[in-house]
């Protein structure tokens, strides 16, 4: 056990646990607490702020969330036996761990930041211990079950005594009720004494208190009475326990305190719960919390496999592109509740070739990486997806990994989409970051069962899942979006494979020179064109090439290869946009090798040539046209005629009861290619007027620092530097600790006298001393006074300054 046999004498804080901590070790605090980037944001960050944020119970929760079995046993152990608890006593409670296994996992604590290496007792014995803020939490977790001294204070002395009997306690004159009190939890705490109360029991007694135990070590009073092992004379009192009145099983329970009523149902006099304690419980235990141990995983079956997936990575990019192509071009309404509903995403599915059930889950992941918004009541690309459409394969998976692991549209527990209108929703965040660092956790090439991995996951997330069923359904659920990423095989078992292993490393994966970026196949500069009006490039088009055709054609097919349709509406929403003809003929001649057909030039000329010779605008809504010839057969549709146009001039026409929008939706369904007059058809230009559809996104579960910012940060953290503008003046009075430090260490380094506040047991004393070394925690320095050696410890020293020449040279005289 010499790695926790280091730490700091004294009554133990929270503070005084990290600055005694190792560099490495309070790295590993910073990066393994998301809290704790918080303090990178102070101007002048510190320990104590540290401390502060370790110390909220969010933070605890969290962190606890994230501990496995093993180590949260080890919490629940050290916070029941006590504040402070000696190795020693932690050994005996640990049967069949290695001293090498419980020394990992109280590192691993000191790492969370949940319990912390001390040196207790005049022996200077190695303990354990686990700061309040921690155990308070920890102690709502429920076992090993309630406090027995919080259920008996409300008992009246009379009734303690009554127990007291029962339990074979006598005295001459009967004590306070505080001495009567530790009594009766001294005797219900030995294994020996609970078992020779427990052995004479009526077989109904034992039937009750096996009951109880089995359901968690409380029920209801309705299930015992349905099981004939209670009665109303239970109750005969408002809150008191039975003494000698009724006969089933539950009053003779209660009148020796084996199982007790919940304290809050006995004083409001209802018939509630039933209850062990837990000092009953550990002592019917053996006197041992957990009879059984597991330092390690458990065993999984294991099977090597080619490590491939039915989709790959690359699919589920162009996939994604295809959707957002298809809602760039169709814009799709929105519901009234919000989002889209499952009839677009069909239709949506049928049009691009996608199975509506990825379409679903495509959908949520875009709308959470806000690659969707709402423009008006419609759903479609936001401007954050034209910066997408620039990415690489590998970048682009990425963003939807990220979406994927803090979506909140997607739900495993419901199978699937949520409608917007579910409020609130359920984060499944640290339910899939378990299942990814349990399949990271096994070894590459390799996969296991789902009955397995649910048995893993319930040992790594016990607070998590309820049971081995719970965690395999959930995680086969988990899992069925891995495959749809296509970073998941399921040959033979569930293996995770690239680039998800590399997504999880932490480091840039995405760069070209990392291996695992040979999950995307190598994007293709050329593609085909047929005379049908259809491009074909085969694989995913490199940057300039995607870029080009994503703006004057529709993606029909995504994968494998990937089709392309130019269509009179693809061309005129590129005219809209401000691209030329010359420009998308040139973007085909550049990556056609074949040539550009004529019938797909002859398409693109023959729009550009009609588009904008028709323009309106608002003033009530006018149409102008350069032919009057054009005008006069635009007015004369019959679709336009319903709109009640009137002709102005030879070239101007109005339209009062209709707006722009619709005049444009109208015209260009009777064939027309009509432009707004401020420059284009696109009203809402991207970025304005957008809407995000999720306007609370999940990101995934918090992380901590990478190594080197929470290397950085040790280095402030140990110096406890403040810059030059917070540190106090020479002839101004430091009160906080930081500035204390501050002052001392720069009359150190200038050889500058100081006077202090110290605080001692009898008041606070002025001390003058010339610092000789000052460190975090002491001040050893020259006394002016008793021209001497003399030593401070630096968090009794209220206040300190400098003192000026002449007030120095003073003392130096005397």
């Amino acid at each position: 056990m010499a790695e926790i046999n280091h730490g700091f004498p004294g009554a133990p804080t929270l503070l005084g646990a990290l600055e005694v901590l190792g560099r490495d070790d309070l790295a590993a605090v910073l990066r393994s607490r998301p809290e704790a980037a918080e303090v990178v944001s102070m101007s002048n960050p510190s320990l104590q702020v540290l401390a502060a944020d370790l110390s909220r119970p969010n933070g605890i929760g969290r962190a606890l969330s994230e501990v496995n079995e093993f180590l949260l046993r080890l919490l629940i152990v050290t916070t029941w036996l006590g504040s402070v608890v000696t190795t020693k006593d932690l050994r005996r409670q640990t049967p069949g761990v290695s001293n090498k296994e419980l020394g990992a996992g109280l590192k691993s604590l000191t790492h969370k930041a949940l319990a912390f290496p001390v040196i207790s007792g005049a022996s200077n014995e190695p303990s354990v211990w686990v700061p309040d803020c921690v155990a308070q939490v920890v102690e709502t977790m429920g076992a090993p079950g309630p406090r027995l001294r919080p259920a008996l204070e409300p008992l009246t002395v009379d009734e303690l005594d009554g127990i007291a009997g029962r339990l074979g306690l006598r005295w001459a004159k009967r004590p306070r009720k505080d001495v009567i009190l530790d009594e009766l939890i001294s005797v219900l705490s030995a294994p020996a004494t609970v078992d020779s109360l427990v052995a004479p029991a009526p077989k109904e007694a034992h039937e009750a208190l096996s009951l109880i135990r089995a359901n968690g070590g409380r029920l209801g009073w309705h299930e015992l009475e349905q099981e004939g092992l209670a009665d109303s004379s239970d109750y005969g009192y408002s809150y008191s326990p039975p003494s000698s009145y009724g006969s089933s099983a539950l009053t003779w329970l209660s009148a020796r305190a084996l199982a007790l009523p919940d304290p809050e149902s006995r004083w409001r006099g209802v018939r509630g719960e039933v209850f062990v304690s837990g000092e009953v419980e550990v002592a019917l235990r053996g006197g041992l919390l957990f009879q059984e141990w597991q330092p390690r995983p458990p065993e999984a079956q294991s099977t090597v496999s080619a490590a491939t997936a039915d989709r790959g990575p690359e699919q589920i990019v162009s996939d994604a592109d295809a959707l957002l192509a298809e809602w760039a071009s169709a814009p799709a309404p929105q519901l009234k509740a919000g989002g889209l509903g499952v009839r677009e995403l069909r239709k949506a599915a049928q049009r691009t070739g996608i199975d509506e059930r990825l379409t679903q889950f495509l959908y949520a992941l875009l709308v959470d990486a806000e690659l969707l918004c709402y423009v008006g009541a419609t759903v479609t690309a936001s401007a954050e997806a034209s910066e997408w459409a620039h990415r690489a394969p590998a970048e682009k998976w990425s963003t939807l990994f990220d979406a994927w692991r803090g979506a909140l549209l997607w739900s495993e527990s419901e199978e699937g989409l949520v409608p917007l209108s579910s409020r609130p929703f359920i984060d499944h965040s640290l339910t899939r970051s378990a299942v990814l660092e349990v399949l990271q956790a096994t070894a590459s090439g390799t996969t296991i069962d789902l009955a397995s991995l649910g048995r893993r996951l319930v040992w790594a997330r016990p607070h998590l899942f309820h049971c081995d069923d719970c965690a395999s359904r959930l995680a086969e659920r988990t899992v069925e979006g891995l495959t749809m990423l296509g970073t998941v095989c399921v040959d033979r078992g569930i293996g995770l494979i690239e680039p998800a292993r590399s997504a999880l490393a932490g480091f840039d994966w995405t760069s070209s020179t990392n291996g695992s970026s040979s999950a995307f196949p190598a994007p293709v500069e050329e593609c085909t064109v047929q005379a049908d009006l259809t491009v074909i490039v085969p694989g995913p088009p490199a940057p300039d090439l995607g870029r080009g055709l994503a703006r004057f054609t529709e993606l029909k097919t995504s994968s494998p290869a990937r089709v392309y349709r130019i269509s009179d509406g693809s061309v005129r929403r590129a005219l809209d946009l401000g691209m030329t003809a010359e420009e998308m003929l040139s973007v085909l001649e550049r990556h056609a090798p074949k040539g550009v057909p004529q019938s797909v030039a002859y398409l693109i000329e023959d729009v550009a040539r009609r588009h904008g010779r028709v323009t309106l605008g608002e003033g009530g809504v006018y149409i102008k046209a350069d032919d009057p010839g054009l005008l006069n057969a635009v007015v004369s549709d019959r679709c336009i005629q319903k709109l009640d146009p009137r002709i102005l001039a030879p070239t101007v026409a109005v339209v009062a009861s209709t707006t722009v929008d619709a005049l444009l939706k109208a015209l260009r369904q009777a064939g027309h290619m009509p432009v707004a007059e401020d420059g284009g058809a696109l009203i809402n230009a991207a970025g304005q007027n957008q809407r995000p559809i999720l306007k609370i996104s999940g990101r995934g579960p918090a992380q901590g620092m990478q190594i080197d910012e929470a290397s950085a940060l040790v280095d402030v953290l140990l110096t406890e530097r403040v810059p030059d503008g917070d540190a106090p003046a020479p002839d101004t009075i430091a009160t906080n600790r930081t500035q204390v430090l501050s002052v001392l260490r720069l009359a150190e380094e200038e050889h500058l006298a100081v006077e202090l506040g110290y605080r001692t047991a009898k008041g606070t004393n002025v001390h003058r001393v010339e610092p000789i070394v000052v460190s975090r925690r002491q001040l050893s320095g020259w006394s002016l006074e008793s021209a001497g050696p003399k030593k401070f410890e630096i968090t009794r020293i209220q206040w300190v300054r400098t003192l000026d020449q002449e007030e120095a040279d003073a003392l130096y005289e005397r």
